[in-house]
Protein backbone atom coordinates (compact mmCIF):
# COMPACT_ATOMS: atom_id res chain seq x y z
CA UNK A 1 0.00 0.00 0.00
CA UNK A 2 2.92 2.48 0.42
CA UNK A 3 4.39 1.64 -2.21
CA UNK A 4 1.26 2.25 -4.50
CA UNK A 5 0.97 5.32 -2.88
CA UNK A 6 4.70 6.77 -3.64
CA UNK A 7 4.14 5.75 -7.08
CA UNK A 8 0.90 7.26 -7.39
CA UNK A 9 2.31 10.89 -5.29
CA UNK A 10 5.41 10.51 -8.17
CA UNK A 11 3.28 10.12 -11.22
CA UNK A 12 0.99 13.19 -10.08
CA UNK A 13 4.02 15.32 -10.09
CA UNK A 14 5.85 13.73 -13.39
CA UNK A 15 2.50 13.55 -15.12
CA UNK A 16 3.29 17.20 -15.76
CA UNK A 17 6.29 16.56 -18.45
CA UNK A 18 4.06 13.97 -20.39
CA UNK A 19 2.33 14.42 -23.53
CA UNK A 20 -1.47 15.06 -22.42
CA UNK A 21 -2.64 12.43 -24.69
CA UNK A 22 -0.16 9.99 -22.70
CA UNK A 23 -1.96 11.52 -19.62
CA UNK A 24 -5.32 10.27 -20.89
CA UNK A 25 -4.45 6.49 -21.86
CA UNK A 26 -2.60 6.01 -18.54
CA UNK A 27 -5.55 8.02 -16.39
CA UNK A 28 -7.63 5.85 -18.13
CA UNK A 29 -5.92 2.76 -17.98
CA UNK A 30 -5.85 3.29 -13.96
CA UNK A 31 -9.13 4.16 -14.32
CA UNK A 32 -10.18 0.66 -15.50
CA UNK A 33 -7.60 -0.96 -12.82
CA UNK A 34 -9.22 0.81 -10.02
CA UNK A 35 -12.98 0.14 -10.88
CA UNK A 36 -11.68 -3.08 -11.23
CA UNK A 37 -10.20 -3.18 -7.58
CA UNK A 38 -13.91 -1.70 -6.16
CA UNK A 39 -15.72 -4.96 -8.03
CA UNK A 40 -13.22 -7.03 -6.17
CA UNK A 41 -13.39 -5.53 -2.99
CA UNK A 42 -17.85 -5.07 -3.33
CA UNK A 43 -17.57 -8.96 -4.50
CA UNK A 44 -15.83 -10.15 -1.56
CA UNK A 45 -17.43 -8.07 1.23
CA UNK A 46 -20.41 -9.92 0.10
CA UNK A 47 -18.76 -13.57 0.01
CA UNK A 48 -15.72 -12.98 2.59
CA UNK A 49 -14.29 -16.80 2.56
CA UNK A 50 -14.37 -16.75 -1.52
CA UNK A 51 -10.25 -17.49 -2.06
CA UNK A 52 -10.87 -17.33 -5.63
CA UNK A 53 -11.92 -13.53 -5.15
CA UNK A 54 -9.29 -12.95 -2.55
CA UNK A 55 -6.26 -13.93 -5.12
CA UNK A 56 -8.25 -11.87 -7.80
CA UNK A 57 -8.49 -9.02 -5.93
CA UNK A 58 -4.55 -9.62 -4.74
CA UNK A 59 -3.70 -10.07 -8.67
CA UNK A 60 -5.66 -6.64 -9.68
CA UNK A 61 -3.73 -5.59 -6.88
CA UNK A 62 -0.54 -6.12 -8.26
CA UNK A 63 -1.49 -5.21 -11.94
CA UNK A 64 -2.38 -1.97 -10.41
CA UNK A 65 1.38 -1.83 -8.99
CA UNK A 66 3.08 -2.69 -12.22
CA UNK A 67 1.74 -0.63 -14.16
CA UNK A 68 2.55 2.08 -11.81
CA UNK A 69 6.32 1.84 -11.84
CA UNK A 70 6.26 1.21 -15.99
CA UNK A 71 3.91 4.51 -15.92
CA UNK A 72 6.48 6.53 -13.66
CA UNK A 73 9.70 4.86 -15.66
CA UNK A 74 7.99 6.29 -19.16
CA UNK A 75 7.32 10.28 -17.09
CA UNK A 76 10.57 9.90 -15.89
CA UNK A 77 11.94 9.00 -19.21
CA UNK A 78 9.83 11.96 -20.82
CA UNK A 79 12.53 14.31 -19.01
Amino acid sequence: ADELEALEDALAQLGSRLDPNTVRVLDRNLGVIQQAIEDSRRALAQDPGNEFLASHLERVYQRKLEYLRDAAQVAEWAD
